[in-house]
């Protein structure tokens, strides 16, 4: 069975919880009441966000595409700067996340990366015009297939 991504609100929805890690690493919440969650909500956010780059890369006829890598790209560089805040120990919860050191430098690294990966994709789909190029969704395609004739059978 074919699965449906529904890119825009997967994206909102990854951009608030990455907005709330965001903000977690700016305020002094007490590192003994969210520390692990901050982390396992940062470990989420870096895994789905690549996950939801991944895909944005290999649908290149994607309706809004640009847009979408736009905002998605705009997220991981603020789950980036978290990550790097907390992997340089800022912080109380920089201090209550040391064990975690390695894998947030790397997460900051990886979602730097992926930062960068996407704004050259939006780049060379402008360049290439592939931007300005009407697309026709897949709800307009069935509803421009449709059989006039089937209306009045019902």
């Amino acid at each position: 069975m074919a699965q449906r991504i529904h890119f825009q609100d997967d994206i909102y929805y990854l951009s608030r919880v990455v907005a709330g890690v965001a903000d977690a690493v700016k305020i002094e919440l007490d590192p003994d009441l969210y520390a692990d969650k901050l982390f396992d909500d940062l470990k989420w956010a870096d895994r789905e966000t690549r996950r939801m780059a991944s895909l944005l890369v290999e649908n290149p006829r994607l309706v809004d595409r640009p847009e979408l890598m736009n905002l998605l790209g705009k997220a991981m560089l603020s789950l980036s700067e978290a990550a790097s805040d907390l992997a340089a120990g800022s912080g109380p919860l920089g201090e209550a996340l040391r064990f975690g050191r390695d894998e947030l430098a790397r997460c900051a690294k990886d979602q730097r990366a992926w930062v960068t990966d996407l704004r050259d994709l939006v780049k060379a789909s402008f360049d290439d015009g592939q931007a300005d190029t009407e697309v026709v969704s897949g709800d307009e395609l069935s509803e421009l297939l449709r059989d006039p004739g089937a209306e009045g059978a019902s």
